[in-house]
């Protein structure tokens, strides 16, 4: 994709507003880019988080892509080249701990735009002709201002989850050792599930006896991270 415009968050109420609905959102956004991850076809055009990137007294808010989560802290790489800072250049790999900084997410598939509420709060403050300007610049369909699109699935399990549960227990079933593998922070594959909510996939590693008082390096279990992200169907299961 070609580079976006570098947006400078303010500290108005509505552009706090907006790093608000984003976070409240997140876990959402997250899932999506989860399974797209497992596509063999593409559905996501676009899947980017927007966060401050500091060198003293410089702030500049911009998108990192080829994104990767684990509950505290987004991996990816920078898309902007910075107006100001010289710390961090385009194309660097950096780390954004969300507990710490404001975000803000956009998803653009099957041609509508998701997220994205700290444009869509700057957008409210343009003429239609700035509007209009500012979308061609971009080449997305932004649409409403006032109506920033949620994932349609938000709120339900994630159809491809569904799907996968018969695939999942084939696999484990002829490869019962990766229910209790662990990678270099210690997750298993239930809290990297627990991150996304995929609440199928829990039911059917549950019914595999999986270990649920598994830690992270950190010390979260599985049931730790899904309260982190808000699934409160997964916090159930677990």
């Amino acid at each position: 994709m070609t580079e976006s415009k570098v947006f400078m968050a303010g500290e108005s109420e509505t552009m706090n507003k907006a790093n608000m609905m984003a976070r409240n959102s997140f876990n959402y956004f997250w899932r999506e880019m989860y399974w797209e991850r497992r596509r063999i076809v593409p559905a996501v055009d676009i899947g980017m988080v927007k966060a401050g990137f500091q060198e003293g007294e410089v702030v500049e808010h911009m998108w990192v892509n080829e994104l990767n989560f684990d509950g505290y802290v987004i991996s990816g790489f920078l898309v902007n080249q910075p107006h100001e800072l010289t710390n961090i250049k385009q194309g660097d790999a950096v780390e954004i701990d969300i507990d710490q900084t404001p975000i803000d997410w956009l998803l653009f598939s099957c041609g509508i735009v998701y997220g994205g509420f700290s444009i869509h709060d700057m957008r409210l403050q343009m003429t239609d002709d700035e509007r209009q300007d500012h979308d061609d610049a971009w080449g997305l369909p932004f649409g409403d201002p006032t109506k920033p699109a949620l994932p349609e699935d938000a709120g339900a399990d994630h159809p491809m989850a569904e799907g996968m549960v018969e695939k999942m227990l084939t696999f484990l079933n002829d490869k019962p050792e990766e229910l209790c593998l662990t990678d270099e922070k210690g997750y298993t594959l239930l809290h990297y599930e627990a991150v996304a909510g995929n609440a199928p996939i829990i039911e059917a590693l549950l019914s595999l006896g999986v270990d649920t008082e598994a830690k992270t390096l950190r010390g979260d279990t599985a049931m730790d991270l899904a309260k982190k992200l808000r699934w409160d169907r997964v916090v159930k299961l677990l």
